[in-house]
């Protein structure tokens, strides 16, 4: 739509000057048009448009730019104020799990205290019978009995009196046991109280007895020991 100025001038001059006037206020009315037009009669009359007109032939045409070039760079403003905490983002996804490598072995603890003894446990089950041992050398077939010497003691008023008699195995057997007694042989009462006092093998042949006479008797009182070899062929 064409904007018209009326008569200010009949120069070139006065007409640009009219036009120049009118620019601001139809730059208001025509935002966003940059390059301006205008078809300008001999009497000062002009016709402005935003588009290129197609004048008549007895007007000039005219254009010039709405737009002026570009001015200097302002003065920074001042420093805004601090704007509101904005509100806690959503929690992110879980990371992926880390893997560390494997730590130092760590050094050797300290020996615990030595725990309480524990209950005895149940009686464990009865184990099979184990196989059959070797079969053990023959044992002796025979048993000889070998009788010591009578060894006489005779008795006093202080007793305490000892005797030893001995009895030997053959060297063609083994000895495999023994044993002895005493006998009263003679005397007057009170009568003399006779004991063993050790009886044992010596060797692997002999068989020892120790007899004795502990209580006092009557001058003259005699007893007798006798040791016994068991032999065995």
């Amino acid at each position: 739509m064409p904007f018209v100025i009326a008569r200010r001038a009949i120069t070139l001059a006065g007409v640009v000057a009219a036009v120049a006037a009118a620019t601001a206020t139809f730059a208001v009315a025509q935002a966003g048009a940059h390059t301006l037009y205008a078809c300008v009669q001999g009497n000062g009359n002009a016709h402005i448009f935003t588009k290129k007109p197609k004048c008549k032939a007895h007007e000039s045409r005219l254009q010039w730019s709405s737009q002026g070039s570009q001015g200097s760079e302002g003065l920074p403003g001042p420093v805004g104020l601090p704007g509101p905490t904005g509100a806690a983002g959503a929690a992110g996804a879980a990371g992926a799990a880390g893997k560390g490598t494997t730590g130092a072995a760590g050094a050797k603890g300290a020996t615990g205290v030595t725990g309480d003894t524990g209950p005895t446990g149940a009686a464990g089950a009865t184990g099979p019978i184990g196989p059959t041992g070797v079969t053990g050398a023959a044992g002796p077939t025979t048993v000889n009995t070998v009788e010591g010497a009578d060894t006489e003691i005779a008795g006093t008023t202080q007793g305490n009196e000892t005797g030893v008699s001995e009895a030997e195995c053959p060297s063609t057997e083994k000895l495999v046991g023994g044993g002895a007694k005493t006998t009263f042989v003679e005397g007057s009462p009170p009568a003399p109280l006779p004991v063993i006092v050790q009886d044992y093998p010596f060797e692997a042949t002999r068989w020892v007895a120790q007899g004795a006479v502990l209580t006092a008797g009557g001058t003259g009182s005699v007893i007798g020991v006798k040791a016994y070899a068991l032999c065995a062929s």
